[in-house]
């Protein structure tokens, strides 16, 4: 359980810190870099993950309960 979550706030960890890179882009003024630092935030963090949730659809009935 706790390598779940040691990967699970690693995740975290990383995802912060692609979308703070987009932040200090932006506030250096360099909106070119921070275009293309946040295009490449969303695939790699929320299209992914809208991906994952995708494929991994859950079960639509309880299994558990089809017995009666």
């Amino acid at each position: 359980m706790s390598e779940f979550r040691l990967i699970e706030n690693i995740e975290v960890m990383a995802c912060r810190n692609s979308a703070e890179r987009v932040v200090k882009a932006v506030n250096r003024g360099d909106l070119a870099q921070a275009k293309d630092l946040a295009r490449k935030h969303e695939i790699a963090w929320h299209l992914a993950d809208c991906e994952f949730q995708t494929l991994n659809q859950p079960h639509r009935n309880n299994d558990f309960c089809d017995d009666e």
